[in-house]
């Protein structure tokens, strides 16, 4: 009965020197994590291109508006008087530069100057880092289509 008892103390004892083993090596993971350099989030997103393009344009309404395929709509949205929504594709914008698509999301300017519709939410947009216009714009010309419904 004895050894038997010591059997089992010794299991326990095993396991629960395993558990602190185990807590120890947790422990010092996250740490190593939390003394790595952080890395900037912009450069984060940059990095992602046409993935965090297609989860921005998803987010932001874009695909909602000009649809998943980004080939707009040939029924205006709201109310009579609306205008057509235009494709975004990078066929439609073909005479496009980052620049010009930069200044219809936070000026509400079309590259010839002339103001977009006010049905567009530039506003909006204007908020969006650099990083993320550039992620739009990777997206917009020739990431993955977003998962959605036309």
């Amino acid at each position: 009965m004895g050894e038997r008892w010591n059997a089992r103390r010794a299991v326990r004892f095993a396991a629960g020197g395993m558990v602190v083993l185990l807590g120890l090596l947790v422990d010092e993971i996250a740490a190593e994590r939390l003394a790595a350099k952080p890395r900037d989030p912009l450069q984060s997103w940059a990095s992602r291109g046409a993935d965090s393009g297609a989860y921005l344009a998803t987010v932001s309404g874009c695909t909602y508006c000009h649809r998943s395929s980004l080939g707009g709509r040939q029924e205006p949205i709201g109310p009579p008087g609306r205008p057509l929504v235009p494709a975004i594709t990078r066929e439609a914008l073909a005479g496009w530069t980052h620049e010009d698509f930069t200044r219809l999301l936070r000026l509400g300017r079309r590259p010839d100057g002339r103001e977009r519709h006010h049905f567009m939410p530039s506003r909006q947009y204007a908020w969006m880092t650099d990083a993320e216009i550039a992620a739009l714009w990777t997206f917009i010309q020739g990431g993955p289509v977003p998962v959605g419904t036309e």
